[in-house]
């Protein structure tokens, strides 16, 4: 069983465990939590557990283990809303839920989503392929804007381009490991306009149209991130700053994808610990975008 679905006795065991499972798989998340309001911390953790937790069920090597996770999740899912949870996600989910009148038709609409991500190798349109990064993030795209007290059309509009490209992005940091495991999240179409095979991808090779390739990839996560900008401006102070940061972080992500453009696609992106410092010292001074 997923430790985040095992029973919890309180909320503040269950944000605990929360904080330690997404601490053991992002670095960056003591600045995170230590940057925002007080107030703030738990419902960013709900969101962040949540999206790791859906993410790593669905990428059990066992079909029969994924389903079992992913409806283990979907059920308490429904009974946190309900106001019955069982386990230290369902605490969580409760709590934020509660506070924020947070619905679970995106958080269910999401799950649907990470069963897709499992079990289709690709997508043959970029059109299909953006709507299954929005999919992916839908719980997200719903409670942000909420978590911001920013819930106007407007800021929803801004939130889902936001998660757009956050997905975008973070398909570029695994396409090695999408690759190994017979996924690939490059729209077909896209490889024909570059004429880049398949086969090219999966044997970490370089063709004539691999720069081009890259550069639409990269072009289109950060025309997402940059029209989702503006919510950053939209919060205040210690909100925006850690939004700018989260999101210089997958700006600087397309970037060390571009570095890659004369080389195949399939080495992994670079730790990145200057880049990291770099985020965090840039997004503590001014908000300004990077996206020009």
């Amino acid at each position: 069983m997923h430790p985040l679905l095992e029973p919890a006795d309180s909320a503040e065991a269950s944000f605990e465990r929360c904080r330690a499972y997404v601490a053991s798989r992002w670095r960056a998340l003591p600045w995170v939590l230590s940057a925002l309001p007080r107030g703030d911390k738990q419902p960013w953790l709900t969101l962040l557990s949540w999206q790791e937790c859906a993410g790593e069920l669905a990428r059990d090597a066992s079909p029969l283990q994924r389903r079992r996770g992913l409806d283990e999740l979907d059920r308490e899912c429904g009974e946190a809303m309900a106001g019955r949870p069982h386990s230290a996600i369902g605490q969580a989910l409760r709590s934020t839920a509660g506070r924020y009148n947070l619905e679970p038709s995106p958080f269910r609409a999401s799950l649907r989503a990470w069963e897709l991500e499992a079990t289709t190798p690709s997508f043959p349109t970029v059109k299909e392929l953006t709507r299954h990064a929005q999919a992916l993030q839908s719980a997200w795209v719903h409670a942000f804007p909420r978590i911001l007290g920013r819930d106007a059309e407007q800021h929803r509009v801004l939130a889902r381009s936001l998660g757009e490209g956050v997905q975008l992005t973070r398909w570029m940091a695994r396409y090695h490991l999408d690759f190994a495991q017979g996924r690939l999240r490059i729209a077909s179409e896209d490889l024909a306009a570059a004429g880049v095979s398949i086969e090219a991808l999966l044997e970490h090779r370089s063709t004539p149209g691999t720069p081009a390739l890259i550069d639409e990839q990269v072009r289109r996560a950060r025309s997402a991130l940059a029209k989702g900008w503006p919510l950053v401006r939209e919060a205040d102070a210690r909100r925006g700053r850690v939004l700018a940061f989260c999101l210089r972080w997958h700006a600087a992500t397309c970037g060390a994808l571009e570095n890659q453009r004369t080389g195949g696609l399939g080495a992994p992106l670079p730790a990145g610990a200057l880049r990291f410092g770099a985020c965090l010292l840039v997004s503590a001074m001014h908000r300004g975008s990077p996206f020009g």
